[in-house]
C-alpha cells in the first residue's frame, strides 16, 4: 500500500463525510469539523483493522458498515437528524463521487494507467467538493431536511442507485456479466422514477397554487368586507346627522308653508330627500359575500361616473362562494380598468347573475376603447403587470367545475361564466 494509494483512499473517505454532513444541513464550524475528523479517524481505524484481519475483499464488501454507518450514527444520535434525511444525505454524497471516477476512467482510456490517473482522481475530488459545497449544498440541505415525503421524492433515486451499485458491482459480478436484464434495470427505474416525480411535483405545485389563490381570495374579501363595514358606519353617521337636522328642517319647512312660499318648501323637501337617499346602503342580493363585492365596486363606479346596470337573481350558492366572489371581483376589476380610458359619456358596465337549470350563469359586459388581442380564446393584456385577473378567473372557474368564455366587439368586451 503506497502513500499515493493511502492519500487517494483518505481523500475519498473525507469527501464522503464532508458532503454527507453538508447535505444533512450541518453547517461548517470548528466543532462540526472536529466531529468530521473524528468520524474520519474512526472509519479509517475500522477499515485498517478489517483489512489486516480479513483482507481487501472483505473491506470492499463491508464498506457501508465501515465507512457509511459511522456517519449515519453520528448524524442520528449526535445531530438528531431524521432517518430519511440521513439516508438521502449519505446516498447523495455517494453518487457525488462519480464525476471524479469518470474523469479518471477517461484519462486511463486515453493515455493508459499511471500514477497521474490517481492525481487526477484526487484533484477531481477536491474540485467536486468545492463545487458541490458552493452550488448544490445550500439547496440540497433544505430539501433533505423537509418532511419525510419530500425527502423520499427527491432522494429515492439516490438510495436505489446506492443499493444497485453495491448489489451489481460489489456483492455480485452481474454488472460485468453483460446480462441485459441487469444492465437495463437502471434506465427502466430512472424512467419510472422520473415520471413519478413529475406527477408528484405537479400535484404539489397545484396545491401550492390553489393555496396561494385561496389566500388572495380571503385577503380581497376581507378588504372588501372592511370597506363595507366602513361604508355602513359612514351611512350610520350620516343618518345621525340627518336625525339631528330633522328638527330644524321641519321648523324651516313649517315657516315656509306658513308664509305661503310653497316653491321654497318643495325645494327644501327635494334637497332633504336626496340627503336621505344618500344614507341608504346599496343592496344587490341576499348573499352577503357577493353583495360585499358588488356594492364595493358600485361605489367605485359611482365615483368615476360609470353607468352600472346590475341584475342579480340568485339567493344561495351551492359552490365555494369565496372563490366565486373572487371571480366576480376580478371581472368587475377588469371592467373598471377598461372604463378609465373612455370618455365619461361612454362608460358603462352591465352585470348579470342568475341560476338556470341548476347552473350558475354570470356575465359582465363593458365598453372598451379598443378590441383586445386574443390568444387561444383568452384576452392578452398589453400593459405590464396586468392579465393576472383573467388568469385567476380561468383557474377559479375550472376549479369550481365550470367554464368561461371571453368575447369582444369593436365597442364591448364580454365575459361569460357557467358553473
Amino acid at each position: 500500500m503506497t502513500l499515493l494509494f493511502f492519500t487517494r483512499y483518505i481523500s475519498l473517505l473525507f469527501f464522503g463525510i464532508i458532503l454527507s454532513f453538508a447535505f444533512a444541513g450541518i453547517s461548517f464550524s470548528k466543532k462540526n469539523f472536529i466531529c468530521e475528523i473524528s468520524v474520519l479517524f474512526l472509519s479509517t481505524v475500522l477499515q485498517i483493522a478489517a483489512f489486516y484481519f480479513f483482507g481487501e475483499e472483505f473491506v470492499w464488501k463491508a464498506y457501508p458498515l465501515l465507512a457509511h454507518l459511522p456517519i449515519m450514527i453520528v448524524l442520528r444520535f449526535f445531530y438528531k437528524k431524521r432517518i430519511s434525511t440521513i439516508l438521502a444525505s449519505v446516498s447523495a454524497a455517494y453518487i457525488c463521487c462519480q464525476p471524479a471516477k469518470w474523469l479518471e476512467l477517461l484519462y486511463i482510456q486515453l493515455f493508459g494507467e499511471s500514477d497521474t490517473a490517481d492525481y487526477i482522481y484526487i484533484a477531481s475530488l477536491v474540485f467536486s467538493l468545492l463545487l458541490f459545497i458552493k452550488i448544490i449544498t445550500p439547496y440540497a440541505s433544505k430539501i433533505y431536511n423537509k418532511n419525510d415525503k419530500s425527502v423520499f421524492i427527491f432522494g429515492v433515486v439516490l438510495m436505489i442507485y446506492y443499493l444497485y451499485d453495491y448489489s451489481m458491482a460489489i456483492y455480485t459480478d452481474l454488472w460485468g456479466s453483460n446480462v441485459r436484464v441487469v444492465v437495463e434495470f437502471l434506465p427502466v427505474f430512472l424512467c419510472f422514477t422520473y415520471f413519478t416525480f413529475c406527477i408528484v411535483y405537479y400535484r404539489e405545485y397545484e396545491q401550492k397554487t390553489e393555496a396561494m389563490h385561496k389566500e388572495q381570495i380571503i385577503r380581497i374579501i376581507s378588504e372588501q368586507g372592511a370597506k363595507e363595514i366602513e361604508a355602513v358606519n359612514a351611512k350610520e353617521q350620516q343618518a345621525k346627522i340627518l336625525r339631528h337636522d330633522m328638527r330644524h328642517f321641519f321648523t324651516n319647512l313649517q315657516l315656509c308653508i306658513s308664509d305661503g312660499n310653497n316653491e321654497k318648501a318643495l325645494e327644501m323637501i327635494s334637497a332633504f330627500s336626496e340627503k336621505v337617499e344618500s344614507t341608504a346602503i346599496m343592496h344587490f342580493c341576499k348573499n352577503s359575500t357577493i353583495n360585499y363585492v358588488v356594492s364595493a365596486f358600485a361605489e367605485k363606479f359611482k365615483e368615476k361616473e360609470i353607468k352600472f346596470n346590475c341584475s342579480i337573481k340568485i339567493e344561495d350558492l351551492d359552490i365555494d362562494e369565496i372563490s366565486f366572489a373572487f371571480i366576480v371581483s376580478n371581472a368587475l376589476e377588469n371592467a373598471y380598468n377598461a372604463q378609465l380610458d373612455l370618455p365619461v359619456s361612454e362608460r358603462k358596465i352591465d352585470l348579470m347573475l342568475c341560476k338556470k337549470d341548476e347552473k350558475i350563469l354570470f356575465s359582465v359586459k363593458n365598453t372598451c376603447l379598443s378590441k383586445p388581442v386574443f390568444v387561444e380564446g383568452v384576452p392578452i393584456s398589453q400593459k405590464e403587470g396586468h392579465g393576472f385577473g383573467t388568469q385567476s378567473i380561468i383557474y377559479l372557474t375550472e376549479s369550481l367545475g365550470g367554464n368561461c368564455q371571453f368575447s369582444a366587439t369593436d365597442e364591448n368586451f364580454i365575459i361569460r361564466v357557467v358553473i
